[in-house]
């Protein structure tokens, strides 16, 4: 089991200050700790004995002793797993490691007597959990026995790096860590080349947004900007585009447009902002584009539509068009 100063450590990084300072957080379940693996950024595993049996732990065994799907060892994820002996070490030529090993600032995998494991590269230790641990480190109802130390995944905002083409997602001053981890999400899925997140805005790696995402902050490049973050746009080339309900239908903005095949050759963002108070005057003031998603009216059943989406939702639908115009390639 963890030792109690490393358990409270865990436990801190629930907090954004500790998060920021240390530039790591703790992920809770198997999704999300997949795709940090994917990303080369897991420093540590934590798991029970219950769950290190699973398919799923299992699964990221192979992950970690393969250097993760596809990887020639470029992951930055080491090859050896060290974990609780009746789990992860059953099967799976593991070794044991004492309570509590970490990486030392080399990157080579150490117990806590500084003795250096037998691969140098070694970057990644799954450590066994007592029940009580994972009590207390989840945050969740149903636990699922899986957790990882993880390296901060946000990058620094880049704008003039984006190509021609480019649709980015501008999370303004969304609170809600549920909706920011699904905007995430959503702009992974359907091609945006970045999330960006204003002064305002739930921290990204807030352990609810991480979850709503599932993993996706993994995916994509996230990044946190400062108040200037519309100056930097548009001295960048990049065009904003703001979701306004009292804008205009976007497939309609679309279609008025003198050279539809502009939208190609451009960068854009897309602004979001929050439930309910939307954009803030000074977002609005920037924009190049108002756009809306029109809402069914339902006259036969004697009432009108809803009057909004979920700001989730509606990123969905006009990024969907934004991507479709510009041609970015989905599977």
């Amino acid at each position: 089991m963890l030792s109690r100063a490393r358990l409270k450590y865990l436990r801190s990084l629930r907090q954004t200050k500790v998060r920021a300072a240390e530039g790591l957080l703790l992920l809770e379940g198997f999704n999300a700790i997949e795709e940090a693996l994917r990303a080369g950024c897991v420093r540590e595993l934590y798991w029970d004995d219950e769950t290190a049996g699973t398919p799923r732990a299992r699964r990221l065994i192979a992950m970690v002793g393969s250097g993760g799907p596809g990887a020639g060892g470029g992951s930055g994820v080491g090859s050896r797993v060290v974990g609780s002996g009746s789990g992860s070490g059953s099967g799976s030529g593991s070794a044991v490691a004492p309570d509590g090993a970490m990486a030392d600032e080399s990157g080579s995998a150490v117990a806590p007597g500084g003795a250096m494991a037998d691969e140098a590269h070694t970057s990644c230790f799954a450590v066994g959990l007592t029940r009580a641990d994972v009590e207390q480190l989840s945050q969740t109802r149903s636990p699922a026995g899986a957790f990882a130390l993880a390296e901060d995944p946000c990058v620094a905002f880049s704008p003039k790096t984006w190509p021609d083409g480019a649709v980015a997602l501008v999370a303004a001053e969304v609170a809600d860590p549920g909706n920011l981890g699904t905007l995430i999400r959503t702009a992974a899925a359907l091609g945006a080349v970045a999330v960006v997140t204003t002064p305002g805005t739930v921290d990204p790696t807030n352990p609810k947004v991480v979850r709503a995402s599932a993993g996706a902050l993994y995916r994509i490049d996230v990044t946190r900007a400062d108040g200037d973050w519309a100056a930097t746009l548009r001295a960048s080339g990049v065009r904003v585009a703001v979701a306004d309900a009292s804008g205009e239908p976007v497939k309609d903005w679309l279609a008025a447009r003198a050279d539809s095949s502009a939208v190609a050759r451009e960068k854009w963002v897309l602004a979001v902002g929050n439930e309910p108070r939307g954009l803030d005057a000074t977002t609005r003031a920037v924009a190049d584009a108002r756009l809306a998603v029109p809402l069914a009216l339902l006259p036969a059943q004697g009432r009108g539509g809803l009057d909004s989406l979920n700001v989730a939702v509606a990123a969905g639908i006009l990024l969907y068009e934004l991507r479709t115009a510009t041609g970015t390639k989905t599977s």
